[in-house]
């Protein structure tokens, strides 16, 4: 036995599992109810969210997943095929193919119900936690959840920061066994797509190396980017000024709380042309200007052929007045440049931007935010948490 992806030819066994085990579930108890159960089957196998374990020619357990809620929508397995691991199989190739850094949640039967025994038992095994009450079709249900892990958001996070780097043309070397680098020739202007990141802790003369590269290569300015503090003598030495930067995430959702200005529409890259817009960079201290136009020319170029990427601008009355790109990768949406023009701030335009992407992107919302500055704390009572510090040292010559 094997679980796979249910294919259409599959809905009649299928059905028959379920018409099997519908006494037990509410909301399939009547012939009208079946066939809208058996509709929602068919659009879950096109979409590849329809699990089953079969024997032979016949299906024995089946689940139904969804990615968007990050949820486990239906599972089931034939009477006479139970305890024999079938439950256990279909649930843990679900979670495989969720998004591990979010919570997953799962709605069964109360504690105290008969026929909530078993179900209980096996989310409970796979870690699941005791959730908010609930009714399904009117019968009382218990929400369950299995809690986020952080390596798993964290790793996701990662992955999703080095794709931001490669669509924009750098590549990620080892420099040697205590430090890596990123580094894009086309752009060697670009510091967050040229900077050292460390793998162990550094001496004087591993921050000297590099420093070495850097001026060799014709650039002015060195950044590396640590999880531990550096040194203050090897900072002195070397004239590396330090800023300290969280990574947040919204690992539940909370984008319901948000506020919304009913006077702002938000229009993306993706389907709206507002590279005009973009290209404005009047509001840019004169000093970054030019390399502020060169970058927002790249981010044209690269929303052309990279669908995942975003850039939001936010209007009032037909003027933009606020911004902010998000990046969807790897079950995570990276959220960064956030701006409100100052004339219009405390008006919830912020919030309104984020809350749009919260409900039109799938995956866990995480951002950047300097320790030292003020963004964190209104991205704290918006219900990011802090997941983990990231250490920048950075100096000129």
């Amino acid at each position: 036995m094997k679980v796979e992806t249910g294919k259409r030819e599959d809905i009649t066994r299928w059905m028959t599992l379920v018409r099997s085990v519908s006494a037990s579930f509410p909301g399939l108890e009547t012939e009208a109810a079946l066939e809208a159960h058996r509709q929602t089957v068919l659009r879950f196998m096109e979409e590849q969210r329809a699990l089953c374990v079969r024997r032979g020619e016949d299906i024995l357990g089946v689940l139904l997943f969804s990615e968007k809620h990050n949820t486990i929508c239906f599972l089931a397995v034939l009477p006479e095929a139970r305890r024999q691991g079938i439950g256990s199989m279909l649930l843990r190739e679900a979670l495989n193919r969720l998004n591990r850094g979010r919570d997953i949640t799962v709605e069964t039967f109360r504690a105290g119900d008969e026929r909530g025994i078993a179900p209980r038992a096996l989310y409970w095994r796979f870690g699941f936690e005791e959730g908010a009450p609930a009714e399904e079709f009117g019968y009382p249900v218990q929400e369950l959840v299995l809690p986020a892990s952080r390596e798993a958001l964290l790793r996701a996070v990662h992955r999703t920061n080095d794709h931001e780097r490669e669509i924009f043309g750098a590549v990620c070397k080892p420099f040697h066994d205590r430090l890596c680098r990123w580094h894009s020739d086309a752009r060697p202007d670009q510091e967050n797509n040229n900077f050292f990141f460390s793998i162990a802790p550094l001496n004087r003369e591993d921050i000297k190396e590099a420093i070495e590269l850097q001026k060799s290569r014709g650039l002015q300015y060195f950044l590396l980017r640590t999880q531990t503090p550096l040194e203050r003598p090897l900072q002195k030495d070397f004239g590396l000024e330090e800023t300290v930067t969280y990574v947040m995430a919204l690992t539940k959702n909370e984008s319901f709380r948000w506020k919304k200005n009913p006077a702002i529409e938000i229009r993306d890259i993706q389907s709206s042309d507002i590279s005009a817009d973009l290209v404005d960079v009047s509001s840019v201290p004169e000093k970054y200007r030019d390399a502020a136009c060169r970058n927002m020319g790249m981010v044209l170029e690269v929303a052309k052929t990279h669908p995942e990427y975003h850039w939001y601008c936010a209007y009032q009355d037909g003027r933009r007045v606020g911004n902010a790109y998000a990046l969807c990768h790897a079950g995570c949406v990276e959220v960064d440049d956030l701006w409100v023009e100052e004339a219009f701030r405390n008006r919830y335009i912020a919030t309104t931007i984020m809350k749009h992407i919260a409900e039109t992107l799938d995956g866990v919302m995480y951002l950047h935010a300097d320790a030292s500055q003020t963004p964190k704390d209104m991205y704290a009572k918006m219900g990011f948490e802090i997941v983990e510090t990231v250490y920048e040292y950075y100096g000129e010559f």
